[in-house]
């Protein structure tokens, strides 16, 4: 029998802990996010229409940042999922509300509007706003519209930190 220090076992412990109580209500929160993301698109697309929808890609980052690296990774996002990319959205207006003038968001709930595709993928919640109340609003616009709203990262992950504008 092999004695393991005490540190693994106590290491080990720490690993299986429940979360600090306020990032237990985080969690919470960002699960909330992503069941109502996936019940609006569950109410805006009927199944048929997953075998290869027309997607727009949307990323927001600061302004003069490059947006090359996060339309890379959508776009092989898209292509692993069958879906056919037919627009492309920077978004260089930094950290700002959905339906804040600068910000480029109306624009592409304007094409989805207009059926010029049937959702768009973002990278990450926060891309769309920082805000929960602005991003659940923005999500409603999109799902009114008979279209979804798809994401690279869902909302309980670990924010990578590429994915924040």
């Amino acid at each position: 029998m092999t004695n393991t220090p005490y540190s693994t076992t106590l290491s080990r412990r720490r690993r299986c802990a429940p979360p600090p109580p306020g990032e237990r209500e985080l969690v919470a929160e960002q699960y909330e996010r992503r069941r109502f993301r996936m019940e609006l698109n569950a109410k805006a697309v009927e199944p048929a229409r997953w075998q290869g929808p027309d997607v727009l890609l949307y990323v927001k980052t600061l302004p003069d940042q490059d947006p090359g690296g996060h339309f890379h990774g959508l776009r092989g996002a898209a292509e692993r999922w069958g879906w056919r990319v037919v627009g492309e959205v920077h978004d260089g207006a930094g950290i700002v509300d959905p339906q804040h003038p600068d910000s480029l968001w109306r624009f592409v709930e304007t094409r989805l509007r207009l059926a010029e595709a049937d959702g768009v993928l973002t990278v990450h919640e926060r891309h769309i706003s920082m805000d929960p109340f602005w991003y659940r609003r923005a999500l409603t616009r999109v799902a009114g519209s008979g279209r979804f709203t798809a994401l690279l990262y869902p909302e309980d992950w670990r924010t990578p930190p590429e994915a924040t504008p």
